[in-house]
């Protein structure tokens, strides 16, 4: 259990160690990872204001709708995004482009996320934990984890998804602890 360093819950102000500012309704650390906490604060929206040095970032169970392509531009440091529990129903082509260090992304629990687009993981180079259980999934498009070579561990239980074809996993990693059951 990490002490806070600074607690906001007005406009960003200068924060810890190594990170320049805490986005407002946030909590930040410094140590082991820049990390920026802002769990349970019925955000409607991604925050703007997130340091470039940020390597860990909690936004779950929020009310977030949207992942935009530019909501993680400056966030090339991120290892660690948990944004489950949330109402996400979009993510943008390209959302997470750029994040070649993460290793870990959490979407589980957004329910009214019916599908994913091919270009969504994107440049997931490190990612090795992938969760998308209990989104509501339709469908998962062709090509949608391409790009993920080191997934060792993908969830995709608890979804709608009624057709798993050859195509969309086909470069799916071999080595995988995937639970797809209902």
């Amino acid at each position: 259990h990490l002490p806070p360093v600074f607690t906001s819950l007005n406009a960003p102000r200068r924060c810890c160690k190594g990170m320049e500012s805490c986005p407002g309704a946030c909590v930040c650390y410094s140590e082991p990872k820049i990390t920026i906490s802002c769990q349970q604060q019925g955000l409607g929206v991604i925050p703007a204001e997130i340091p470039v040095q940020t390597q860990r970032i909690f936004l779950h169970s929020n009310k977030i709708t949207l992942i935009r392509s530019t909501s993680f531009t400056s966030c090339r440091n991120m290892s660690i995004l948990w944004i489950h529990s949330n109402n996400i129903s979009l993510i943008e082509p390209g959302a997470f482009f750029g994040l070649d260090k993460l290793e870990e992304l959490d979407l589980s629990d957004n329910l009214n996320l019916r599908s994913i687009n091919p270009s969504t993981f994107q440049g997931l180079v490190h990612l090795h934990t992938l969760h998308l259980d209990r989104c509501g999934l339709l469908e998962l498009a062709t090509g949608a984890f391409h790009d993920l070579g080191k997934v060792t561990t993908l969830y995709l239980f608890h979804n709608n998804l009624t057709v798993l074809t050859g195509e969309t996993m086909a470069k799916a990693p071999l080595l995988c602890l995937c639970r797809i059951d209902a």
